[in-house]
């Protein structure tokens, strides 16, 4: 079994060194459990070379998404039956996540030049994400700036769930893929994700708010992030009323 190895932050990596849990153990120098590594950091020429805005590719993947997603919708429509729909969806799921990816593009001003038409065709991406821009921008900001860190809201987001705890064996990254492929974690996903109580071991900065339905608040600087769980707290568990 593996072992999960404790996030480095970022300012403790060097460039031709990487965390243990990236590289077989075998390249491990026993420095402090710091290993030697190949890989390199880009360079700002190839960052600046892959960072080129191509206005036009970004419009045809724009409506490539949306044509693929209409004909799918269209097919099923026309043509209903439990395969066709069954069908339809399994094409519409991964184009709405390719519209995502765009998105991602777009919050990093990497559509279009003009940046008003940058976010105007962004916010349409992100709506069939339900998702909006200038939100995922603000939240995947946050990520990069304080990548790995108890202010990165995926981080925190997911810093509980055993699924983002690497590295694991084959066997388990393999049954995640399947029961998720088979709609088998569609229940826990919505129900079993991490105890309010458990943000609130972890971050300090952290208040628990509600009864029926407990909420955590976590504060990073001025923006405050709500964690919901879709949990109950204990009878007669009461809010704290500042924060710890």
């Amino acid at each position: 079994m593996s072992v999960a190895a404790p996030a480095v932050p970022p300012s403790q990596v060097s460039p031709n060194r990487v965390p243990p849990s990236h590289v077989p153990p075998s390249q491990s120098s026993g420095d402090e459990g710091v290993v030697q590594s190949d890989l390199r950091v880009a360079t700002k020429e190839e960052i600046r070379e892959l960072s080129q805005i191509d206005s036009v590719k970004f419009t045809a993947a724009v409506l490539l998404e949306f044509t693929v997603i209409g004909l799918a919708v269209w097919l099923s429509w026309t043509h209903f039956t439990w395969w066709s729909y069954l069908l339809a969806v399994c094409i519409i799921g991964p184009r709405i996540h390719a519209l995502g990816v765009l998105m991602h593009e777009a919050s990093h001003y990497r559509g279009y030049r003009n940046r008003k038409l940058n976010d105007f065709v962004g916010e349409i991406v992100a709506f069939c994400t339900t998702a909006s821009l200038e939100g995922y921008r603000k939240n995947h900001f946050a990520h990069h700036r304080h990548l790995n860190t108890d202010e990165d809201p995926d981080y925190v987001r997911n810093l509980l769930t055993g699924e983002f705890i690497f590295p694991q064996p084959l066997r388990t990254i393999l049954w995640t893929l399947v029961r998720y492929g088979l709609g088998l974690k569609t229940w826990q996903t919505f129900t079993d994700y991490h105890k309010t109580e458990q943000v609130k071991d972890v971050f300090r900065n952290c208040r628990l708010v509600g009864r029926r339905f407990r909420l955590a608040h976590v504060q990073f600087g001025r923006e405050i992030i709500e964690v919901a769980t879709f949990r109950a707290g204990q009878d007669g568990d009461e809010a704290p009323e500042h924060q710890t």
